[in-house]
């Protein structure tokens, strides 16, 4: 119980520090944005998101490493045993390396035939657009090479150096855009071999820090078939999984550029743009419990499995939805405040992607649990085929004249069932308890969203169109939202967490104050 208890309080304090972290970069990321589509243009944005898109293609590779790693690297901290954790970083290193080279090989070959051939891009951007292709490739071979080092961090819970360094990154990127004023180039060039730049400082210093705190960080050529074989085997499963959601994703972009072109792409990145920034808030305080879930599996402490899962599931939700509400009623002004000019479809592609995401914020714990457990075959193949089926429906609808809209309605639904698929699943793998997670998680939320959004729907769609409506409607919804969440999503045991957590930062800042004061009048 008390290690239990210990865990809470670090999960508590890691997914504090995340969110300080994510408000940061947030407001940091949405005015790099601003500033890159002013300096770019529409044409150019469009262009920026759909080649790097095509690189991203190939990203499919690393995420599948990738998540190898986080499986495994937190499974052998949850069961102590260090010497295995070495060795599985260095076999994981050695995979890195070797996938970093293909996706090389495959960038300049398809990759480049691609963008050269397939893409609508205007004949005076094609030099410009090839020069952010080679560095996007450049960029994401880095990035490959240091992702067991950032993966090993994460599962150590180091979240306040991790916090931290996400902080210099974006305010790194923000000093490359905004020095695009002082450059006498391209600036789609320029920004393009820039940020490439500040990726290789960061990985260098991911690097660094991993080497000086964790000795199985420190890597020499290991070889072991068998324990080759399960890594591979568990990547090679997430690998054709990640493969379908990258077509899905990029292979979308890709679709829409060849129907409608590049403003449509321009639409789209502004549109994920901003729901990156909010659905981060949910997905990078998921990095302070997914840890625990593995741990807590692997060492069978499965109680404390479960209500993770639970709390994780819904608090998470809450917070998004939160946040969500008013941008979603108020869509058209936040991108006219942030950008000044709305591409067209913008408002409404946003306001499908924010539906699609407070729906995949329930994928995000089922989902490392069943990485836990290793059984991931029937998920990954179940799951692979409903995420196949978007494209090519995509692209029925869109060749039948549809609106672009079509290819984001069609992903929520994809997304519905995909989250009914893995319940079913992990109901036969691990006896999942649906009736408590009923009870506990999808009752709340449904309640908390349909009481929360009346209101303020009701107050957009009935007063006058006006700034002091706009105002009032995110006032409105953020006071609905809050009040709901607390007094009816909220069991007891939450209600007297969350207040005594509240209590004690409060009280925490104002002895600060008072010892500051103290510390003024003696002087």
């Amino acid at each position: 119980m008390s290690s239990n208890a210990e865990n809470n309080k670090k999960i508590a304090k890691n997914t504090l520090a995340l969110y300080f972290r994510q408000i940061i970069t947030m407001f940091v990321s949405l005015f790099t944005t601003r500033i890159i589509l002013e300096q770019l243009g529409v044409e150019d944005f469009g262009i920026k998101n759909v080649v790097g898109g095509v690189v991203m293609m190939f990203s499919f590779l690393s995420s599948s490493v990738a998540n190898a790693m986080n499986r495994f690297f937190s499974f052998e901290l949850g069961k102590n045993d260090y010497d295995k954790l070495h060795k599985v970083f260095c076999l994981i290193m050695l995979t890195s390396i070797v996938i970093g080279i293909i996706i090389v090989i495959l960038s300049q070959t398809f990759g480049l035939w691609w963008v050269n051939n397939k893409l609508i891009i205007p004949p005076e951007r094609l030099e410009a657009a090839r020069w952010v292709f080679h560095a996007s490739v450049l960029a994401f071979f880095i990035s490959i090479i240091n992702t067991p080092y950032l993966s090993l961090i994460i599962a150590h819970e180091k979240m306040s150096f991790f916090a931290k360094m996400s902080i210099v990154d974006v305010v790194g990127k923000l000093l490359v855009v905004c020095s695009l004023v002082f450059i006498p180039f391209d600036n789609l060039k320029a920004l393009a071999v820039l940020n490439c730049v500040m990726g290789a400082v960061m990985a260098l210093i991911y690097r660094g820090y991993s080497i000086r705190n964790f000795s199985e960080s420190k890597f020499r050529y290991y070889w072991d078939k068998s324990m080759f074989k399960e890594i591979i085997s568990y990547a090679s499963l997430s690998l054709f999984s990640t493969t379908t959601r990258i077509l899905q994703d990029q292979g979308v972009n890709i679709l829409l550029n060849m129907f409608y072109g590049p403003v449509v792409n321009a639409a789209r990145g502004i549109a994920f743009s901003v729901n990156t920034a909010l659905y981060s808030f949910s997905l990078n305080a998921m990095l302070a419990v997914n840890p625990q879930i593995v741990k807590s599996y692997a060492s069978e402490n499965k109680e404390y499995m479960w209500s993770l899962i639970i709390r994780s599931s819904k608090f998470y939700y809450f917070i998004l939805f939160t946040f969500s509400i008013p941008i979603f009623l108020e869509a058209r002004l936040v991108l006219q405040l942030w950008l000044g000019q709305v591409p067209l479809y913008s408002v409404d592609f946003l306001r499908l992607v924010l539906i699609t995401s407070l729906i995949s914020v329930f994928l995000n714990p089922l989902g490392v649990l069943n990485g836990a457990t290793g059984k991931i075959k029937l998920y990954t193949i179940t799951t692979s085929c409903i995420w196949l089926l978007v494209l090519p429906l995509a692209y029925i609808f869109c060749k039948n004249g549809y609106p672009p809209h079509v290819a984001f309605v069609i992903t929520i639904a994809a997304t519905l069932g995909v989250l009914a698929v893995l319940i079913t699943i992990l109901k036969f793998q691990v006896n999942f308890p649906l009736r408590r997670y009923a009870l506990s998680v999808v009752f709340p939320v449904v309640a908390v969203s349909v009481l929360s959004v009346i209101l303020p729907a009701m107050i957009k769609y009935y007063a006058n169109v006006s700034v002091l409506t706009s105002i009032t409607v995110v006032a409105v919804s953020l006071l609905c939202s809050i009040s709901a969440v607390f007094f009816i999503g909220l069991n007891k045991v939450e209600k007297e967490f969350v207040v005594n957590k509240i209590s004690f930062y409060v009280s925490n800042f104002f002895r600060k104050c008072s010892n500051h004061q103290i510390l003024e009048e003696k002087k």
